[in-house]
C-alpha cells in the first residue's frame, strides 16, 4: 500500500486500485490553483504504479466540490484576472482528463465519502 498527502489532496493505492480524496472539506473542495497542481501530481502518481489500474476519485466532507474557489477573487484583487487565468487555464488536471482514453489507469468511479 502506498499513500500520500499532496496537500489538498491524499492519494492511496492498494492492490490494483488508486483512490485519490479531494481534502479541502472545509472550504467544500473548492478548486484554487495549488488544489489543481496537488490532483495533477496525484494523478501522475497513480499513473506511474504500475499496480494501479483502476482510480476511485472521491471527496472529503459534505461535498465532492463546489468547483472554482470564488473567494480567491477578493485575495487576489490585485491581479484577478491572472487568479482566472491559474483558476480556469490549461493544466495538467485537463491534460489528463483529455488523456484518460489511453492511460494506464482508468477513473472508474466518483464518489462522496
Amino acid at each position: 500500500m502506498t499513500r500520500s498527502d499532496q496537500g489538498f489532496v491524499l492519494t492511496r493505492i492498494e492492490g490494483p486500485v488508486a483512490t485519490v480524496t479531494l481534502n479541502r472539506p472545509e472550504r467544500h473542495n473548492s478548486l484554487v490553483p495549488g488544489f489543481l497542481r496537488d490532483l495533477g501530481a496525484a494523478i501522475t502518481a497513480c499513473e506511474a504504479d504500475p499496480g494501479a489500474k483502476v482510480l476511485v476519485l472521491r471527496a472529503a466532507g459534505r461535498s465532492f466540490s463546489t468547483g472554482g474557489d470564488l473567494r480567491g477573487f477578493s485575495e487576489h484583487a490585485q491581479d484577478p484576472a491572472r487568479y482566472a487565468d491559474e483558476l480556469v487555464g490549461p493544466s495538467e488536471v485537463g491534460e489528463k482528463r483529455d488523456r484518460q482514453r489511453h492511460a494506464p489507469v482508468r477513473l472508474v468511479r466518483l464518489e462522496d465519502s
